[in-house]
């Protein structure tokens, strides 16, 4: 088979004028599964007329370019096959083109969107361009947690060309080898587990007073305890760890009142452990948190009662770890805010938004929207809107990062069909002189991109039907 540059030599001079020979269409140096691919997409076995023999090279070529296929570097046949237990998206149509011009604009300037336009390109059962696959796949290995998504979006042909480059070996289905734990961690065996938690119990517990004045009382250990503590808690391994916990948008930094190695265990413990132990007199997680609260070791307790809260997403300690901070009030703590369903985080966001004065950082509204993962409809624009326009009327300061902060989230967090009306509601607040009305022009702008975005994808659902071909390779 001819090189690009050769075809195109001949293509100029034309077939007429060239006394250079083509060679066969047999793609010697092509392993079958691609060989076959190509040949399909061309259209079949070439004619034996020189001027259509370089068309069907030419169309050839072209696609295997665009595959970003190289003769010299081709994967074995074995990856180039589909992964056996791959789902068929042969029903699933290529986005429409104002959709995939958006994409580009998103991988271009707004990456933050791209989350959200994949999960409706998703709900709208479409496929990505195939001249995006490479920088997709890409993407996904860079990017782990969006490879679930991307493994449905990338269609047939993007599984085949994730064979052919180790590192999209995760589109492909194809198994790869854990990477080893780094030097010096490895994870705990059961039994180390057990010891660690039988430590805890035997220096945390409770002490019971009358009128609901139970506390928790933590001892002094031992000196043989201590020894026990700094083997059993120390931060090298990953389970015991009480330094990160997840966020919105990935890790996030635990408090400082988990240095300790009684305070890594305690991290460590699913808090259904306490709920279960003290159950003959604390019955349930807000009195267990309460007591918590009224301990001399109140800021430890809270912190890791907190981290092992986030560690295994047990959802009813939440809010009662929330209402508690909330009540001093302190932001610290607050971060398993989403976690919550969206409702819930509704409520609370309305409940401290009806409290606020303003929207600067020391508020709470400012604490639970910017820690939020929930879409804000209209219930929390009602309350919203009128905070940041009169933070637009009255602020004067020129430091505006608490601002910026909060337009950012709200320009990702709002329902985008309510951009319409947010234009409307702040018209007149762009034309004020304020350091403020820069980032809500941009909040506004933002809004309505994902409102178009949301359009575009929302009508390939409508009028796209299921593709009369598969997504051949």
């Amino acid at each position: 088979m001819e090189s690009w540059t050769s075809l195109v030599r001949i293509a100029s001079l034309g077939t007429a004028r060239t006394s250079q020979q083509l060679c066969a269409l047999d793609f010697a140096d092509c392993p079958e599964g691609l060989r076959e691919a190509l040949l399909a997409e061309a259209g079949g076995v070439p004619a034996p007329r020189l001027a259509q023999r370089l068309l069907d090279q030419a169309a050839v070529l072209a696609l295997a370019r665009r595959a970003g296929y190289r003769a010299t570097s081709v994967a074995s046949p074995a990856m180039i096959a589909p992964s056996p237990g791959a789902a068929t998206t042969a029903d699933r149509p290529v986005c429409r083109p104002a959709a995939a011009a958006r994409l580009v604009t998103i991988l271009a300037t707004r990456r933050r969107l791209l989350p959200e336009w994949l999960a409706l390109l998703d709900a709208a059962r479409g496929l990505i361009p195939p001249g995006l696959l490479p920088e997709m796949l890409e993407l996904g290995a860079a990017q782990p947690p969006l490879q679930p998504l991307l493994r449905r979006l990338v269609g047939e042909r993007g599984r085949w060309l994730a064979g052919l480059e180790q590192r999209w070996n995760w589109a492909a289905a194809i198994s790869i080898p854990p990477e080893p734990l780094p030097p010096g961690e490895r994870l705990p065996d059961p039994e180390r587990l057990a010891e660690g938690r039988e430590l805890v119990f035997a220096l945390v517990s409770l002490r019971p007073q009358s009128l609901e004045r139970t506390t928790i009382e933590i001892r002094q250990p031992t000196a043989a305890e201590r020894e026990r503590l700094a083997r059993l808690g120390r931060p090298s391994v990953p389970e015991m760890d009480g330094g990160q916990i997840e966020g919105p948008d990935g890790e996030i930094e635990a408090s400082i009142h988990l240095e300790t190695p009684l305070a890594r265990l305690l991290a460590a413990l699913d808090p259904a452990v306490w709920k279960e132990a003290w159950s003959h007199h604390l019955d349930g997680p807000e009195k267990i948190v309460r007591a918590a609260a009224r301990s001399v070791e109140r800021e430890m307790l809270l912190a890791a009662l907190t981290a092992a809260t986030a560690r295994w997403k047990a959802l009813e300690w939440v809010e009662p770890l929330i209402a508690e901070r909330l009540s001093e009030p302190t932001e610290e703590g607050l971060d398993i805010f989403h976690l919550l369903p969206a409702a819930r985080q509704e409520h609370w966001i309305l409940q401290a938004l009806r409290k606020s004065y303003n929207l600067e950082v020391d508020q709470p509204g400012f604490w639970l929207l910017t820690r939020s993962n929930c879409v804000w409809g209209p219930r929390i624009a009602a309350q919203l809107w009128p905070l940041m326009r009169r933070e637009i009327e009255e602020r004067q300061s020129t430091v505006t990062w608490d601002w910026r902060l909060l337009t950012t989230q709200a320009a990702l967090r709002l329902d985008p069909q309510l951009a319409a009306e947010a234009e409307a509601f702040f018209a007149e607040s762009i034309t004020r002189s304020s350091p403020l009305v820069p980032d809500l022009v941009t909040f506004l702008e933002e809004l309505s991109f994902r409102a178009a975005m949301a359009a575009e994808l929302r009508g390939q659902s409508r009028s796209n039907p299921p593709a009369a071909t598969s997504d051949r390779r």
